[in-house]
């Protein structure tokens, strides 16, 4: 569409380095931009500007499965599968009506901005996804099922570094399959890099990322962007966003307390945490 005169990737490399980078064994080196940028590279070509990964370990067990795959193939699965459940959720919505009610979600830009950025907002944006009232029931007794699962998977997970970890482990190891590199990624040291300040972007800490301008302003969405145009001030942009994020938070309550349609309050809810974020981009809508 236009003319790129320097090597160009997108985000989706982010992701799919990582993901490389733990099915070597490496999870941790996610958080290591040198490394990082190298697993990009070789991804796509040499030249590309560093796309940084500020995701949490969990994610990686994704992105470790993507990894497996060609890159261009995996781009395309990712978003794809990221866009169904967006798709589900719509057909489960209480104002879904025919099967017309899919046309504004395709038309909406961010999702054509999201796919063509690689990002990850479809999924997040189905997560934010609740059935009407007649499947109800039947959804609580999946969510009992799930969060079952999921606090089975966090015992996993907060256990990995001990003995049981790496029995478990070596079990993935030991059966060469795709949860190998997604195992490894959860393990102690790839939390310890995220958590402990290894990770820099271009040996910046992480939270000046934000707010330097080192992410072009322009793709902010969030009252942060308000408080801080230039990368200046970010006292006062946190004080912005801070005002606004409270406000966010007291009309959900009011309209939950005031226990107004589901509809109504879960429209709310989602927009009122849209506003309440401080790092929220373009494609995030």
């Amino acid at each position: 569409m236009v003319p790129l005169n320097t090597p160009n990737t997108t985000d989706f490399v982010s992701f799919y380095a990582a993901g490389s980078l733990a099915d070597a064994g490496n999870a941790q080196a996610a958080y290591d931009p040198v490394q990082h940028l190298t697993a990009e590279v070789a991804a796509t070509e040499p030249g590309i500007k560093h796309v940084i990964f500020v995701y949490p370990p969990v994610f990686i067990m994704l992105c470790a499965l993507l990894a497996r795959l060609p890159y261009l193939t995996a781009f395309a699965v990712f978003e794809g599968l990221t866009l169904i459940p967006c798709l589900l959720v719509l057909r489960g919505s209480p104002v879904s009506g025919t099967g017309l009610a899919f046309i504004p979600l395709l038309a909406f830009p961010a999702v054509a901005i999201d796919i063509g950025n690689g990002q990850n907002a479809l999924l997040t944006a189905a997560l934010f996804g609740r059935r009407d009232a007649a499947g109800r029931q039947a959804a609580a007794h999946r969510r009992i099922a799930v969060r079952r699962a999921l606090l089975q998977a966090a015992f996993r997970i907060a256990d990995s570094p001990g003995a049981a970890g790496r029995r478990t482990m070596a079990r993935h190891r030991r059966g060469g399959g795709l949860g190998a590199g997604a195992g490894r990624a959860v393990r102690g040291d790839a939390w310890l890099a995220k958590l402990g300040g290894v990770h820099r972007c271009d040996h910046r800490p992480r939270h000046t990322t934000y707010e330097s301008g080192q992410i072009d302003f322009a793709a902010f969405v969030s009252s942060f962007r308000r408080g801080s145009p230039n990368g200046g001030s970010p006292g006062l942009a946190y004080a912005v966003q801070g005002a606004v994020s409270l406000a966010a938070a007291a009309l959900v309550v009011v309209v939950w307390r005031r226990n107004l349609s589901l509809p109504v309050r879960a429209a709310t809810l989602a927009s009122a945490t849209v506003v309440a974020l401080p790092l929220i981009l373009f494609y995030d809508f």
